[in-house]
């Protein structure tokens, strides 16, 4: 699509997930497999800054293979950003990575290499799968895009990425479950949340806010949880927030619109959280003229 002009793109991310971290996990491959950046938008975004509070109590389990994933991308994300209030779990999140690998793989692969297996999905999977075939440029796979894919692969066993994808594909061990544990607790999430968000902050990439799907088919009750309201306390107190906006998701199955969005957050902050006025209109405010700062073009 980028090829044929289309310069800007939402992709819905974050909202609905195992885990909170897998959620987390979501957001971050959709900006970085997708090469989204200035001016593109993830939509719902939500465990961004949803409360953990809401899934205590829970005992999960999860695919085997998902909640390996899970743990390289906090492995990497906290390596890569220099997250110094999480350098002292490096060492339980490796732990935990090679007991997944040696459950998966019956082999305790280097953990670069589990990363790089994992990374090489942002790949077109015929690339990936397929290094020594000669590829049908009618796929719309370019030169550059072989190349680069090429360029990282090298550095990782054929055998691993072939038994990586095979596991989301057909092997049995993709039913593996595992029972999620405390390893990455409410305070290390909500590190991880402030984290992405400067991320997208940094790379200037919008959130899409949908309150109405989000309360109706998501783990919200009501407004009154959602998450809107920690991105603007975050922000109010500092911390690095990327612009939001305010959407409907679907319209027509939600039955709802724009307008009856912005009426919804303004009766919200007005008879639910006995917020003034004029602080509730300038909110509104604010999320409507980054609605039109960040508007796609029209096609």
């Amino acid at each position: 699509m980028r090829r044929e002009g289309v310069n800007h793109f939402t992709y819905h991310a974050g909202e609905d997930f195992f885990t909170i971290t897998g959620g987390l996990r979501a957001i971050y491959e959709a900006v970085e497999f997708c090469e989204l950046g200035r001016g593109d938008r993830i939509g719902h975004g939500c465990a961004t800054a949803i409360d953990p509070d809401l899934f205590t109590g829970q005992t999960v389990k999860i695919p085997t293979v998902e909640y390996l994933d899970d743990l390289l991308f906090c492995y990497e994300f906290i390596n890569t950003r220099n997250i110094k209030e999480l350098t002292a779990m490096v060492p339980h999140l490796a732990e935990a990575i090679r007991g997944c690998s040696v459950s998966l793989y019956d082999q305790e692969w280097p953990i670069s290499q589990l990363i790089g297996a994992w990374r090489l999905r942002r790949f077109h999977p015929l690339i990936v799968l397929s290094p020594n075939t000669d590829l049908d440029h009618s796929l719309l796979i370019t030169e550059e895009e072989i190349k680069a894919c090429r360029e990282e692969d090298r550095h990782i066993p054929l055998s691993l990425t072939l038994a990586y994808h095979d596991l989301f594909l057909h092997s049995e061990r993709a039913k593996q479950l595992t029972t999620v544990n405390q390893l990455i607790d409410h305070h290390t999430i909500r590190i991880l949340q402030q984290e992405m968000l400067s991320y997208l902050h940094a790379k200037e990439i919008v959130i899409e806010t949908l309150p109405t799907s989000n309360v109706m088919i998501g783990p919200h009750k009501s407004l009154g949880t959602h998450h809107l309201w920690t991105w603007l306390q975050w922000e109010k107190e500092g911390k690095a927030i990327p612009p939001i906006v305010v959407g409907s998701d679907d319209p027509g199955i939600f039955t709802t619109n724009i307008r009856s969005e912005y009426e919804r957050l303004y009766c919200h902050m007005v008879y639910g959280q006995y917020r003034n006025q004029d602080e509730v209109i300038a909110i509104l405010e604010r999320l409507e003229n980054n609605s039109r700062i960040y508007a796609f073009e029209s096609l």
